[in-house]
């Protein structure tokens, strides 16, 4: 039920000229004969210098293009990687710019005061776009053709787990699920997440809305709660610290 509905919004997402193709150089292991997913590399932040794993830094909070990630290697098997061509969609986030910041300055009394300032950043540094596909043999297929070896982000499907879901049980319930997610209608909608999924609750979701040209509402309250940490480190099962 959520696969073909996302397969649905991408293809609008596509239909409204929100991807294009872009041919670019990815990490790849050879070890594993296996383009790597940003969840399987390691590497250093390029702002920070912190150890992180994936494109987004915990210590500083960075939003990062793999690409910039300095001496990676294959979460894998530990080997080093090296760079080969491929082509990605990618999804035109820097259009919604002004739409994201309309949002933010229209919320700041609904907002956690972190989601404010992070979101602020990414608005102050220019909202990059960003990879939509990806070389992978799990995950929701692409509906569009040339691309039917890759799958969708993760980032840009699993959010719209909480469209599916609501909507899957008002269908059930012979209730209009319309009543919760579209403008013009009594409803609120509230965001609970920590703050490392911050600019994918306040950033791409609300993005993703909008492309689909659907009428959806935007999040009014975004409840995002800071780290427990311990030594001044977020609590990690992958660092160790926490079991």
């Amino acid at each position: 039920y959520h696969k073909d509905f996302v397969r649905e919004q991408f293809k609008k997402y596509f239909g409204n000229g929100y991807l294009y193709e872009k041919k670019e150089e990815q990490l790849y292991c050879d070890n594993c004969n296996l383009f790597l997913a940003d969840r399987y590399i390691l590497g250093v932040c390029p702002k920070c210098g912190s150890s992180i794993k994936g494109d987004e830094c915990e210590k500083c909070g960075s939003l990062l293009e793999i690409k910039d990630v300095k001496n990676t290697r294959c979460a894998i098997c530990g080997g080093k990687t090296s760079i080969n061509e491929t082509k990605n969609l990618y999804f035109s986030l820097s259009k919604f710019q002004s739409n994201i910041r309309e949002l933010v300055n229209s919320n700041k009394n609904n907002w956690r005061e972190n989601a404010i300032l992070f979101t602020e950043r990414y608005l102050k540094e220019g909202i990059p776009d960003r990879c939509a596909s990806r070389s992978l043999n799990w995950g929701i297929d692409i509906p569009i053709t040339g691309y039917e070896s890759k799958k969708i982000y993760g980032w840009f499907e699993n959010v719209w787990g909480y469209v599916t879901a609501s909507k899957k049980y008002c269908e059930d319930k012979k209730i209009d699920w319309e009543n919760y997610w579209k403008r013009g209608k009594d409803n609120k909608i509230y965001l609970v997440h920590a703050k490392d999924n911050i600019p994918f609750h306040t950033v791409i979701f609300p993005s993703l809305l909008l492309a689909t040209n659907d009428n959806y509402k935007l999040p009014d309250k975004i409840i995002s709660d800071e780290y427990i940490t311990i030594e001044g480190e977020k609590l990690s099962k992958s660092k160790g610290n926490y079991f």
